[in-house]
């Protein structure tokens, strides 16, 4: 992998395998839930929007492992035969059931099950898992290739380029920088982010990289390197 490759890739799987013990399991999950987002609008079935919802809580602190557990396996109810019967699973539209087990996928954390037994199941893996059921969901209205090039550009969004670590001084750390970029993150106000950049200049921040990101096109998602720098998360 080189600066230029990871620049230009259209395939988020080499991406997420150069990632491996570089980026923390909570990028790969918050680029599981990115992706996941891309395709809300193929889930009708508000269980399967449920576990999207406490998953992201569940990084941030506002929920637990056994809430992700019930979510769970409510939302499995979907797609899973040996609960619906084999005719249902066959019927119910392909995008949806794609969507749903993705769903599903994004949900898998490291937890004891409701029965007491341990399951582990790494960022990394449900990473991979999530995006390519997310961009089988949505090549049914759009290619497989250009969701797979999207979830690429989310992943340049998330841990950032690892050929281009950026540093933030503490001096362009001001109230005014720090208030609008946890707003953003609470929000997910990304259309603020060309005004994160102009609040940075002011404090001094000469950082192309940083400033390029925030007035690039995007997309701009919550686990954004350049917000998360500011706001010191990993």
């Amino acid at each position: 992998m080189t600066d230029d490759y990871w620049s230009n890739f259209k395939d988020p799987d080499p991406m997420l395998a150069f990632l491996r013990h570089k980026a923390s399991d909570r990028k790969f999950r918050l680029f599981a839930i990115a992706c996941w987002r891309r395709i809300l609008d193929l889930i009708p079935d508000v269980r399967s929007r449920v576990v999207i919802e406490i998953a992201e809580g569940l990084i941030g602190g506002k929920f637990n492992e056994r809430e992700l557990v019930l979510a769970r396996f409510n939302a499995q109810d979907v797609f899973d035969p040996n609960v619906k019967g084999v005719n249902f699973v066959q019927e119910i539209n392909g995008e949806i059931r794609d969507a749903a087990m993705a769903a599903h996928c994004l949900s898998l954390y490291d937890f004891v099950s409701l029965d007491g037994e341990p399951c582990s199941q790494s960022g990394l893996n449900v990473a991979y898992g999530t995006a390519d059921l997310a961009a089988k969901a949505a090549s049914r209205s759009r290619t497989f290739s250009v969701e797979r090039q999207a979830q690429s550009q989310l992943i340049r969004d998330i841990p950032g380029n690892p050929f281009r670590p950026a540093t933030l001084d503490h001096r362009w750390q001001s109230t005014s920088v720090r208030d609008l970029a946890l707003s953003i993150y609470d929000n997910r106000s990304f259309d603020q982010m060309p005004i994160l950049a102009d609040a940075l200049e002011d404090s001094g921040c000469n950082n192309r990289e940083i400033i390029q990101h925030c007035r690039g096109d995007g997309p701009h998602v919550k686990g954004c390197w350049v917000v998360e720098l500011i706001l010191g998360k990993e």
